[in-house]
C-alpha cells in the first residue's frame, strides 16, 4: 500500500531566513525552493536531472541551473545521494507530516471518547405519554373591542436608519426635522465683528442677519442641524463666509449691487431685508 500523499507541511520562516541569509545568491535560492517543493510533492527525493528542472523555470538556461545546482550540493544544501537528490530537512518534516496522518484517526476516537456521554431518559415511570398533550399557546383571535397589541420591535428593525422607517400613519420627516432658530435670534458681540472682519458693513450686517434668520425659521435651512449657530464655526460664520464670497464674484453673484424690487439698486441680503420687513408689517 502506497503511502497518503502529503498535502500540508509545517514552514518555519525564520528558520529558512538563518539558514540562507547571506549564504545562497538569488538564483541559488529559487532553485534551492523548487528543489524542496518538488521533494515535498513527490513525497521524497527527486531525480538529478537539471534539463528537467530548467524547463520550471521561465526563459532560464540549463547550464545556468547546473552550475547552481552543484553550489547547492557544495555548500551542504542539497544531498545527491545516487542519481537523486535530497534535502534532510524536507525528509524530517515529510516523516513528521506522516506520524500526524496516521495518527488522526486515533486522535478523533480520543476525542470522542474523553467526551462524556448523554443517558436517555426512560418514559417508563412517568405518565407523560399517557396524559393528553395541552397547547398553552395564546389566542390568536382577538375578541371584538380589545385592544390590539403593539407590534414587537425585532433587532433588525431597532437597527434599522430611520429614513427606512415607513411605518403607516406617522410623519417621520417632521421628527427628523429640527425645530430652527427662535425668530427673535440676535447676534452677539463676536459674531458682529466677525461679520466686519470679512469685510462686511453694518447695513449688510443687518441684513445678512434678516436673511439668516428667514433663512433658518422657515426656509430650507431647517432640513440640516446645527449644533452651534453663534461665532465663526457656527451657521453664521458659515453664513458670512458665503456672502464674502457671492460678493467677491461681480454683480452677476448674489450679494451684490444689483436691481432689487421697485428698480432700487438693493444687495440681494437688502432685498430679502426689505421683503421680510414688508411681511412683518402686513402680519
Amino acid at each position: 500500500m502506497m503511502p497518503s500523499k502529503i498535502r500540508r507541511i509545517d514552514y518555519f520562516p525564520d528558520e529558512m531566513i538563518a539558514g540562507v541569509a547571506g549564504r545562497l545568491q538569488a538564483v541559488d535560492f529559487g532553485i534551492y525552493w523548487m528543489i524542496c517543493t518538488l521533494i515535498y510533492s513527490r513525497g521524497g527525493p527527486i531525480d538529478n536531472d537539471h534539463i528537467w528542472m530548467a524547463r520550471l523555470f521561465h526563459k532560464t538556461h540549463w547550464r545556468v541551473v547546473r552550475a547552481s545546482m552543484d553550489r547547492l550540493i557544495a555548500f551542504g544544501k542539497v544531498v545527491k545521494v545516487g542519481n537523486q537528490l535530497t534535502v534532510v530537512r524536507c525528509e524530517n518534516e515529510l516523516q513528521r507530516a506522516r506520524k500526524r496522518v496516521a495518527g488522526a484517526p486515533q486522535d478523533r476516537h480520543k476525542r470522542a471518547a474523553s467526551e462524556p456521554q448523554e443517558t436517555p431518559v426512560s418514559n417508563e415511570n412517568n405518565d407523560i405519554s399517557k396524559t393528553p398533550t395541552n397547547n398553552y399557546q395564546p389566542a390568536t383571535i382577538r375578541k371584538k373591542g380589545a385592544a390590539k397589541a403593539a407590534p414587537k420591535e425585532s433587532a433588525d428593525d431597532l437597527n434599522r436608519p430611520a429614513f427606512l422607517d415607513r411605518t403607516k400613519g406617522t410623519n417621520h420627516a417632521s421628527k427628523r426635522l429640527p425645530s430652527g432658530i427662535d425668530p427673535d435670534w440676535q447676534l452677539d458681540a463676536g459674531d458682529r465683528q466677525y461679520a466686519r472682519e470679512q469685510g462686511s458693513t453694518e447695513d449688510e450686517i443687518e441684513a445678512m442677519l434678516a436673511s439668516f434668520v428667514a433663512h433658518h425659521t422657515n426656509g430650507p435651512g431647517r432640513t440640516r442641524r446645527w449644533k452651534k449657530y453663534h461665532g465663526a464655526n457656527g451657521a453664521w460664520g458659515t453664513w458670512v463666509r458665503n456672502e464674502a464670497k457671492f460678493r467677491s464674484r461681480g454683480p452677476s453673484a448674489a450679494g451684490n449691487r444689483q436691481a432689487g424690487p421697485g428698480g432700487r439698486g438693493d444687495t440681494g441680503v437688502v432685498a430679502a431685508l426689505r421683503t421680510l420687513k414688508d411681511r412683518r408689517e402686513t402680519l
